[in-house]
């Protein structure tokens, strides 16, 4: 049912209501969601002072080797 899954798509929802075009709405749609998500993701940051930040190596399954996660921080206690 097209109906139904434009309901729960916002990318049809969006396209359907908004614009000249649906590549030129994609477009413009897909920009503000990734504002919408670096705003949370600020937003949400771990409010504790970090106690350490950088890279670790942690084990891939999938390709079965280690990687280097990259971006690690461990959160400091601040309420001592």
């Amino acid at each position: 049912d097209l109906v139904g899954r434009m309901d729960t798509n916002p990318r049809q929802a969006i396209e359907a209501t908004f614009g000249p075009g649906r590549p030129a709405v994609a477009e413009r749609a897909d920009k503000r969601l990734l504002e919408v998500n670096a705003e949370l993701d600020r937003q949400s940051a771990d409010p504790l002072a970090p106690i350490w930040n950088g890279a670790l190596l942690v084990y891939d399954s999938y390709v079965q080797t280690w990687v280097r996660g990259e971006g690690i921080a461990v959160p400091g206690n601040t309420a001592r």
